[in-house]
């Protein structure tokens, strides 16, 4: 036996394996994940509800760190278990494998919710929305009667349900395929969040109150009457730094919208 390892520099031969995801898949797949965009779009619409006069650019700074401690986490313990990774993994060899099961059947049935109010949310908020800002926009009163409609419970649960019969094929068709096609969309995502910050940097803020009042004219909304009726309902504007309590309230919120959201 040892005579027969003596000409070998490894014990045991290559099985053929080899890794299907590079790096540059790896580090799209994580942002596809934890997508940010949705993240904070989702802490901006509803910080001013949920947290009337937080700050949003101090909450950023306050969270942020928290973010940076949980993404330094999760680079440690993929250094320390590099072959066999993940929550489990790591709960169940440091601290006890009875735990880490208890976590992935809370994980597994809190998953399943947040993807039914996802599906729920890309029908009624993002696709109804989008048809909805389309009429407005085109002042096409069919358009503005289709996003009603897709707001209905009826169509979001058509809608929703005709969604999964879509992707569902994407989970089951080769692995490089996907990536492909994550690739294609990742990309599309970045160019379109590129467009609209050059959008907005196109004009001043006074221009973006000109544009809203022409395009809202014909429903008798202006810019200025939808900050003044804010204003009656309670809204305060927290101004450029404002270190309150209802920042300091909104912070678990932007670490948890960042964080996978």
């Amino acid at each position: 036996m040892d005579n027969e390892l003596a000409g070998k520099i490894f014990v045991r031969e290559t099985t053929g394996l080899i890794r299907e995801i590079s790096p540059f898949d790896a580090l799209v797949t994580t942002i596809v994940l934890t997508n940010y965009g949705l993240g904070m779009a989702t802490f901006e619409t509803y910080t001013p509800y949920l947290y009337p006069g937080a700050n949003l650019a101090v909450v950023a700074v306050y969270a942020i760190p928290f973010v940076l401690l949980n993404a330094s986490l999760y680079i440690v313990m993929t250094n320390a278990f590099p072959r066999s990774g993940g929550d489990y993994v790591w709960i169940s060899r440091i601290i006890h494998p009875a735990l880490a099961i208890g976590f992935l059947f809370i994980y597994v049935w809190y998953q399943a919710a947040f993807w039914g109010s996802l599906i729920n949310y890309t029908v009624s908020y993002f696709l109804g929305s989008g048809i909805a800002t389309l009429g407005f926009a085109l002042n096409n009163s069919s358009l503005i009667n289709i996003s009603h409609f897709i707001a209905t419970p009826e169509a979001i649960v058509a809608l929703g349900t005709l969604i999964i019969v879509l992707v569902t094929p994407l989970l089951l068709i080769p692995l490089k395929h996907y990536l492909r096609f994550q690739l294609g969309m990742w990309v599309l995502g970045i160019l379109s969040i590129i467009i609209s910050v050059a959008l907005f940097m196109s004009t001043s803020p006074l221009g973006l109150r000109h544009i809203f009042d022409a395009d809202f004219a014909s429903y008798n909304t202006t810019y200025t009457g939808v900050i003044n009726q804010a204003k009656s309902l309670g809204f305060k504007n927290p101004g450029l730094l404002t270190f309150g309590l209802p920042t300091l309230y909104a912070t678990p919120f932007m670490f948890l919208s960042l964080n996978g959201f």
